[in-house]
């Protein structure tokens, strides 16, 4: 599996799972188009900055209630008019093709001052999110963090030679944000 190949690759400091899909976000005010991202809350933090751009309210927990937590970004709560412990409820298509909704409160509210970020996605538990969506034990992507960012190209095209084919597609920083790319040369220059 996929996941096999990941724990034994050479050269990874971090390993993320994620679920990752687009979905709508509603209050009694207000519906929005989000990307919703499921992602496992102490594994994020150790790897992200997310958690430090709280505004409001708190980080994502360990999620264990009937309704599920959500952290969402300052211009969607604005839009919405929601706020910290407020109920939402999250509508997309699960794998299995039914239609998925689920109750949310809101946790905490974040400003990246990103407006993609702020006003378009939104943070759930991977387990919730794997419940969501009907995964089961499956998440849509992983996210690996090397331990040598120069070695990132070899590892990925070594990933990507033993992966399933069909299945995976590797991708390297540099192919997934092309401007970050750009950025980072400038700045070398």
């Amino acid at each position: 599996s996929g996941l096999g190949v990941l724990n034994g690759a050479q050269g990874l400091s971090l390993v993320l799972r994620h679920v990752e899909s687009y979905g709508l976000v509603s209050s009694p005010a207000n519906s929005v188009g989000v990307l919703i991202l499921g992602v496992d809350p102490a594994k994020e933090r150790s790897a992200t900055r997310i958690h430090n751009t709280l505004i409001r309210g708190q980080y994502l927990g360990t999620d264990q209630g009937r309704v599920g937590e959500i952290m969402i970004g300052d211009m969607l709560a604005k839009r919405l008019k929601a706020e910290v412990g407020e109920k939402i409820v999250l509508f997309s298509q699960a794998a299995d093709g039914s239609m998925a909704n689920a109750l949310f409160r809101v946790k905490g509210i974040f400003r990246t001052g990103a407006e993609a970020m702020d006003l378009g996605t939104a943070y759930i538990t991977l387990n919730r999110a794997q419940e969501f969506f009907v995964l089961g034990p499956r998440v849509t992507s992983f996210l690996l963090y090397v331990e040598d960012i120069d070695r990132a190209d070899s590892i990925r095209s070594d990933l990507a030679s033993r992966l399933p084919p069909g299945r995976f597609e590797a991708l390297s920083w540099k192919e997934l944000d092309p401007s970050l790319l750009q950025t980072t040369q400038l700045d070398d220059a």
